[in-house]
This record gives structure tokens, C-alpha cells and sequence, in this order.
């Protein structure tokens, strides 16, 4: 019985003399870290994550959360330290000691925010990349590839003269030979590519997420019409995305994006993202000048459903994108 009490009193006495809080959260605390798009690293104190991901901050100790991912402006999020309600526990459940504990280990703080979530603006593509033009060809430069094959042998005494036949039949053998022709494709005046909506956050699969692709092509193709813009096929761009080695079925970044634009020819692109928060979806859109990565316009839709998200887009971007396409006509 001695032995149970000496047992009683021993963990009253270790109650008694630590921190409530210190002894059930602990002196460090789990910051979430989600970003738009995900990829991103998260930095603080000599602590690294990939987004999303999580970091253990010291409860005692406000830092900040360094955020940064190649091809978007760096963030940066303070962390402040306030009291935890469990610190005043321990005018019940311990003592003044149990406080001072709490106090001196950071158990009696809590960090704020618990969770981060953040959006990275893309760079401008001037501090992406530089174009470099390439070089005029020289006025000397050797030939491309051996001479052409003359039609037929060289003349001779004896062939002269030919008949009709003979020279109908070696103008086909030497037309047999040359490579077929290919049209040439546009030249990409007027031509505006559609990226692939970042639609991570808006609980889509790959299916939904394509219908939601070609029904913004549709609509933009009504809408840019007007100031004799054409809509770029799906196709084509997503062929163009794949000779880029960018995942279509993923995040399109701004220097894929870029690059696939002036690939395919087009004067301007528009990429953004969709995302789904309290049973509302929210598209963003931006129309970037291919030849200087510059956003030109912006919209913002909102919508209950995705088909509803049509006529918001046509009406939104009839406002916001056709006046700046007005003032640099195509062409």
C-alpha cells in the first residue's frame, strides 16, 4: 500500500511541477503548406518542404515562411505567436510552476496561421528568358544539301531528240524523287492558344477537365471573332505542349506556357485556373502578350456550376479582353 501511495504521489508531484500544455501539444507545432501551383519550396529556419507539404515551427520562436518556385514571384508569410488557451489549464490542473514551464519551454504559444495557402503570380517572361533572334543567314554561306539532280542523263548525239514520251516519263521519275509537299502553316497573325486550365483545386478529372478546356476555346472563338482573332484548336496546342515535354494533364508554368505560344505562332495566349470553394467555382483568366510574356488583361468568373461558367465567361471577357485586342488589331 506504501508503495501505491509513494506511486500517487510521485506523478501529482510530476503533474505538479510541469506544463499542461507543454505536456499535450508539445514545444513545436505542424504548419501546413499548400500553394497555386503546387511544386513549390517552402523555407524557414534552415527547414525545407515541397508544397504541399508541412514544416515544425517552435512554438516560442516567430519566423517566416519563405515560398519560392522557378518561374513565379517568391512569397513571404509571417508567423506570429499568441497564448494558448491550455496555458490557463494549469491554474486547475497544476500550478504557478506548471505556468512558468509553459512559459519557458513555448508550450503555453500557439502559431498563427496553422494552415498557409497561397497563389504565386507568374514572372514576366523578360526575367524568365531572353530571345535571342537567330543570326541573318551570310551572303557566302555554303549551299544546303548537294545540287539538284538534273532531269534525265546528260545530252548526248544520240538523245537530242526525244519524243514526247521519253520526256513526259523522265519528268515523272524525277518528280518521283523530290520530297511531297507540305502547305505552309499560318503565320500566326491573329492566332490566340488556349492553355490548359489549372484545375487542381476544383475537384475535376481529366474528362471534365477537357470539356472545360474546349468550352472556353468555344467561347473565347465568338468573343475574339469580333476583333478578327482565331481561336487555336485543342489539338494543336496540346501536340504543341508535348513537343515542349510539358504534361498536358498537368499545371501548364509560364515559361511552358510561353514557349508553346510562340511555338504554335500566336500572338497572344490565355491561361489561368479554376478552382471550387463553398460550392462556388472561380475561373481566372489572363491574356498574355506572346511576344513580351506581359499580362495585358485579366477576368475573374464566378459561377454555382460549370455550365453556368459560360455565358460569365463570353460576358467577362467581351469586357475585359476584346478592348485590348481592339487596340492591337491582328496583323
Amino acid at each position: 500500500m506504501d508503495g501505491v501511495r509513494r506511486l500517487v504521489l510521485t506523478a501529482m508531484l510530476a503533474l505538479w511541477s510541469s506544463g499542461c500544455a507543454t505536456i499535450i501539444h508539445g514545444t513545436h507545432q505542424r504548419v501546413s503548406i499548400q500553394t497555386d501551383p503546387p511544386g513549390a519550396t517552402a523555407r524557414m529556419a534552415g527547414m525545407t518542404c515541397e508544397t504541399p507539404g508541412a514544416l515544425q515551427v517552435d512554438r516560442q520562436s516567430p519566423t517566416q515562411v519563405v515560398i519560392e518556385k522557378e518561374g513565379y514571384k517568391s512569397k513571404t508569410v509571417n508567423l506570429e505567436t499568441s497564448v494558448d488557451p491550455l496555458l490557463f489549464l494549469n491554474c486547475l490542473c497544476t500550478s504557478v510552476v506548471g505556468i512558468v514551464v509553459d512559459l519557458a519551454t513555448g508550450g503555453g504559444f500557439s502559431v498563427e496561421p496553422e494552415h498557409i495557402r497561397v497563389r504565386l503570380e507568374p514572372l514576366d517572361v523578360a526575367t524568365i528568358a531572353p530571345v535571342v533572334p537567330p543570326p541573318p543567314p551570310s551572303v557566302m554561306a555554303a549551299p544546303l544539301g548537294p545540287p539538284p539532280k538534273p532531269l534525265g542523263p546528260p545530252p548526248t548525239e544520240r538523245t537530242l531528240i526525244k519524243t514526247p514520251a521519253q520526256v513526259a516519263a523522265e519528268a515523272n521519275a524525277a518528280l518521283a524523287e523530290l520530297p511531297p509537299l507540305v502547305p505552309e502553316e499560318p503565320s500566326g497573325t491573329g492566332l490566340v492558344a488556349v492553355m490548359p486550365l489549372d484545375t487542381q483545386f476544383a475537384n475535376m478529372d481529366a474528362p471534365a477537365r477537357f470539356v472545360l478546356d474546349e468550352e472556353l476555346r468555344n467561347v473565347l472563338r465568338d468573343v475574339l471573332g469580333g476583333p478578327g482573332y482565331t481561336v487555336l484548336s485543342g489539338e494543336a496546342t496540346l501536340a504543341a505542349l508535348a513537343d515542349m515535354h510539358a504534361d498536358p494533364g498537368k499545371p501548364v508554368d509560364a515559361p511552358h506556357a510561353i514557349e508553346t505560344a510562340r511555338a504554335v505562332k500566336s500572338q497572344f495566349f490565355v491561361s489561368g485556373s479554376c478552382t471550387l470553394a463553398g460550392g462556388q467555382y472561380s475561373v481566372l483568366l489572363r491574356l498574355v502578350d506572346t511576344a513580351t510574356g506581359q499580362v495585358v488583361s485579366s477576368a475573374v468568373v464566378e459561377a454555382p456550376s460549370v455550365p453556368a461558367l459560360r455565358d460569365q465567361i463570353a460576358a467577362k471577357t467581351r469586357q475585359s479582353f476584346v478592348p485590348v485586342l481592339s487596340r492591337k488589331p491582328a496583323g
